[in-house]
């Protein structure tokens, strides 16, 4: 019996093992699968049950669903540019996954102007961003995302104030008078306006042609290097719209500079007459302490009779025993908002699609009425005609309104703190002490300013495919530009700016229309499966037109109506200009590939332009590049498939014609004189004209090698280059008996030399995703021909076989002359002790400007380097970005003895307050590294200081919302982030900021929280 129930027992387990089993065969899982950096939904991501050929791929949400064998086996994800993950099911039928990008160097496609390539054929040095790659921010322009991220593309000033933005250079300079900047394109069209006129939210991605081969097809515009930015299309299905937006504070980095308070104020004053006491005892030439009467007694400053006796007005004696002073620094700055609005909509259908966005900036910078405000409205459709047509159009329109003048940030540093904001009657004092330089900080909000500039851009396209020839197709395009500006200004009389005129208004507008129009032919081939070709023709005509009105009044009875009613003035003067220039250019394009291994680019281009003088109106430029993909080699077979080594070599010439549209011309002036009891306009000759007036041209040599190895996970560039630009634009001075100042002219000769690196790494891989780049530029330049005489321009500061920022000057030894050094005689003639020893460079005894002054250093940076770091846990993402510009060897230098000496100039110490940075020197006080209050050296030489730093540039948290929690709420995508901009900065120079390096600039920081949410 027991065996019976044994084998039954048996029987029963058996059949439901293979019930089970075959349950298991039918079993449904199902998932999501997005991108583990940005959370985004990933469409036709690959899903195989692991050593079998069941599977499916996502929808275009990102779903997947589809049965499995058994709830024991591995799924094997696999999609372009993501690592391939092998995940086990571990009987779970909701599987999330998510997937970490593969940076798979060489597949993505680059614009390179007028067309695209994949990188892998790129012969040119060429540096891309997409915007997606970049940590969400605050950036409001575009200079904010390029900085720090570009190898060779350097980035000065900006950030400064509201609206802001940061001059752009790629590599060295070139030009001595011409325009450095680097070309700016858009959608492939020559862009004119302002890059704050781009919403960088319709910003796409970047790229930076920096030598000669990939710049070439610009031609003369494109000697400085040429930055191309892509603007984002519409998608394709239902629409999306996405709103992203922030809202924050700003203030002044981490470096303000103390000026004298009330008690130093006033010691100061006593200090400085005490000194002028002192040298004059100097100067009866004493051995010690004890002669000629005996050093002048210091006097006591505890008295407060005897500090009061050397204030300058009652008010500041009343405020100076009130102890009442003024921050004069913390009247004019404040703590700034500034909020950030986007919202697009983009979308299509099978033959269309279309994107459209408009923004709202608002931003208060630091000092009190510095003000920005900007909106933005961009749209772009392309539709497929046919199966061979495609048309579209562009548009966009900024408009930026800089009204107001802000808060006087060098009055502040030089008013009396001894003072009162306001008088009695609640109103702003126009000068303390009857000083005209302490007009009041504030005064500029009595001002009424009006400054509001719009930018307008369509640009129409067709592309069409030529059916009856294979790979052969035509790009038109059309643009039509528009910019325009207001400003408008009433100045009261209670402004010490117009307390002469008796009130006065100033108003001017400006209005400028730019068209183009490029024809482009292409023709893209395969042949016998080894060869490829690309051929680029183009046709391009450019036409700017442009005109301005001035008008200025004074005198005014009646200013309540200021710039509203001009006639009000008694005195008047208008003014008006008008401008017109043409630019013409040809250019042709070969690019060959043979066995994806060896590539050969090469590109020849006319260019034309009205303001070169009529002998030289065209020029032709060439170049040539090559590149040897050496992974594609069979001797590199051992290599992983997706690592890459390519070497780069390219050649060629450039131009710039970044000069004054008629500097070729002799221009007319016109002058009053009176004729008889008449008084008549004539005309007179003002400038010299040049008809031989021509092009700089630049011509370079880069070498350069693209690597990624250990699949990608450590990738860059290096890039070495030389340059020389001849007939370099040069305004140069003439000789008085001309009857002319200067004429712009071809001479002289600027070399450059340099490196740039860039190095990306995936430093650790998992659940937590670390990543970091690497960049680093140096770059020299030389001047290496002027006049062809091999002499020297002391007066530009151009030296023969020197760097472009040479800085020429009295050399300081580094100490200051002692009482010692007067007594025993041995102190130079004309100075005093207190004051700082120079160089005798020629050994006579004298401090002589022809003998002694030298190189003491050069203002451009020895090199700059930047590290960014990004970390992907779950969720979460943290970025940050450390930015450097590093001096040493003398570079990077700037003269701050501004701010680091009481200064002669116009009696200062005497008249304005003064910085309180160092101590000034006494007998009496040991101090080494500052002269005397009193300081009238009878050789002035500058106070140079390195402005190398490290900056914390920006830091950002963000965290990305599950799917599955948006998608019941009908919300595609959510993330929330905190971004900090310009947090700290290390270094030992003693101003605001070392590379704004001015007293009249702060550079602003910001914290900001953000959200952007798609649905």
């Amino acid at each position: 019996m027991n065996r019976r129930y044994l084998l039954l027992l048996l029987t029963v387990g058996v059949l439901f093992g293979y019930t089970t089993a075959g349950f298991a065969q039918n079993t449904t899982i199902h998932g999501e699968i997005t991108d583990a950096r940005t959370g985004d939904t990933l469409p036709g991501v690959n899903i195989l049950v692991k050593g079998t050929t069941t599977g499916t791929s996502t929808d275009s949400e990102g779903n997947y669903e589809f049965t499995v064998p058994s709830l024991q086996d591995t799924l094997v994800i696999s999609f372009i540019g993501y690592e391939t993950q092998e995940v086990p099911i571990n009987g779970q039928t909701n599987i999330d996954i998510t997937l970490d990008p593969q940076a798979i160097m060489g597949e993505e496609m680059v614009v390179v102007g007028y067309g695209e390539q994949q990188r892998n054929d790129l012969t040119g040095s060429v540096e891309s961003i997409n915007t997606e790659d970049l940590p969400t921010s605050s950036a409001k322009n575009l200079t904010e995302v390029l900085s720090g991220r570009v190898a060779g593309l350097n980035l000065t000033g900006g950030n400064s104030s509201a609206g802001d933005q940061a001059s752009l250079q790629v590599r060295g300079q070139n030009t001595l008078s011409a325009g450095s900047s680097p070309l700016i394109v858009v959608d492939d069209i020559i862009f004119h306006g302002s890059l704050n006129d781009i919403n960088m939210a319709d910003v796409e991605n970047i790229n930076v042609l920096k030598d000669a081969s990939a710049a070439a097809i610009y031609g003369a515009q494109a000697a400085n290097g040429v930055v191309i930015i892509t603007t984002k299309d519409g998608g394709s299905g239902e629409p999306t719209i996405n709103f992203n937006s922030y809202v924050g504070v700003q203030d002044h980095t981490n470096h303000p500079v103390d000026y004298m308070n009330g008690q130093e104020y006033a010691e100061r004053l006593v200090n400085y007459q005490y000194i002028a006491d002192l040298y004059n005892w100097y100067d009866t030439n004493p051995t010690g302490p004890e002669d000629n009467g005996g050093r002048p007694a210091y006097p006591d400053i505890s008295d407060p009779d005897v500090v009061t006796s050397y204030l300058k007005s009652q008010e500041e004696v009343e405020h100076y025993l009130a102890g009442d002073e003024v921050d004069w620094m913390n009247e004019i700055t404040r703590t700034a908002p500034v909020q950030n609005y986007n919202l697009n909509v983009s979308g299509g259908t099978e033959n269309m699609n279309y994107y459209v966005s408009g923004s709202h900036t608002v931003e208060k910078g630091v000092l009190k009425n510095d003000d920005f405000t900007r909106n933005t409205l961009a749209t772009k459709v392309n539709a497929d005609v046919t199966d061979w047509m495609t048309v579209g159009v562009n548009s966009s329109y900024s408009n930026r309104d800089y009204s107001g003048i802000s808060a006087s940030l060098n009055s502040a540093e030089t008013v009396t703190p001894l003072a009162s904001v306001v008088d009695e009657n609640g109103n702003y004092p126009t000068r303390y002490n009857s000083e005209s330089f302490m007009a009041h900080p504030l005064r500029y909000n009595l001002i009424d300013n009006k400054d509001v500039r719009n930018y307008f851009s369509i640009k129409p396209h067709a592309e069409i495919e030529i059916p009856p020839i294979e790979g052969l197709s035509l790009d038109l395009n059309y643009s039509y530009n528009l910019n325009t500006r207001t400003n408008k200004t009433s100045r009261p009389d209670e402004v010490q700016e117009a307390l002469a005129t008796g009130g006065e208004v100033e108003a001017s507008n400006f209005e400028e229309t730019n068209t183009l129009i490029n024809s482009i032919a292409h023709y893209d081939r395969d042949f016998a499966r080894d060869h490829s070709v690309n051929l680029t023709l183009l046709f391009s005509r450019e036409q700017r037109e442009g005109e301005s009105s001035s008008l200025y009044a004074e005198r005014f009875d009646n200013q309540s109506l200021g710039y509203n009613a001009p006639s009000f003035g008694q005195n008047s003067t208008v003014g008006g200009g008008a401008y017109e220039e043409t630019s013409l250019a040809y250019m042709t394009r070969l690019n060959y590939g043979f066995k994806d291994k060896y590539l050969l680019t090469g590109t020849i281009r006319r260019d034309g332009y009205s303001g070169f003088g009529s002998n030289n109106k065209y020029a032709t430029f060439r170049s040539i590049s090559t590149a040897w993909v050496m992974s594609n080699e069979r001797f590199m077979s051992g290599i992983d498939s997706e690592d890459l080594l390519k070497l780069r070599i390219s050649y060629g010439e450039n131009g710039n014609q970044g000069v004054g549209r008629y500097a070729s011309l002799q221009r007319l002036s016109t002058a009053a004189y009176v004729h008889g009891s008449t008084r008549t306009i004539g005309l007179f000759a003002s400038s010299l004209g040049n008809s031989n007036l021509s092009w700089e041209t630049t011509s370079s040599l880069n070498v350069g090698v693209d690597y990624s190895f250990l699949k990608s996970r450590l990738s860059g560039t290096v890039d070495l280059y030389t340059s020389q630009t001849k007939d370099v634009l040069v305004r140069r001075t003439l000789p008085g008996a001309t009857g002319y100042q200067n004429v712009w002219t071809n001479i002289g000769a600027i070399d450059n030399k340099g490196i740039d690196v860039s190095l990306s790494t995936v430093n650790v891989k998992g659940s937590l995703r670390w990543e970091s780049n690497f960049i680093f530029s140096l770059n020299r330049d030389k001047l290496s021909k002027l006049y062809g005489d091999g002499e020297d321009d002391i007066g530009n500061q151009w030296f023969v076989g020197e760097p472009i920022s040479a800085i020429y000057d009295y050399k300081r030894t580094g100490e200051l002359w002692t009482e010692e050094d007067l007594y025993n005689g041995d102190i130079d003639k004309g100075f005093y002790p207190g004051q700082f020893k120079l160089e005798d460079l020629n050994n006579d005894g004298e401090i002589t400007a022809g003998a002694d002054r030298t190189i003491v250093g050069y203002g451009k940076p020895n090199y700059r380097f930047s590290i960014s770091n990004s970390l992907y846990y779950g969720n979460f993402s943290l970025s940050f970005l450390l930015r450097s510009i590093q001096g040493g060897s003398d570079y990077f230098i700037r003269n701050n003895r501004e701010l680091l000496e009481a200064s002669s100039d116009f009696d200062y110490a005497q008249r304005v307050n003064q910085p309180a940075v160092r101590e000034y020197w006494t007998p009496f006080n040991g101090v080494t590294n500052a002269p005397a209050v009193y300081n009238y050296p009878s050789v002035e030489s500058g106070h140079y200081q390195n402005r190398s730093f490290i900056r914390l540039q920006n830091v950002s948290l963000r965290y990305n919302f599950d799917k599955s929690i948006l998608t019941s709420v009908g919300v595609k995508g959510l993330q929330v982030y905190v971004n900090g901009k310009n947090l700290y900065t290390w270094t030992n120079w003693s101003g605001y900021d070392p590379e704004l390096a001015s007293q009249n600039a702060l550079m602003m920081r910001s914290i900001t929280a953000g959200v952007d949410l798609s649905f």
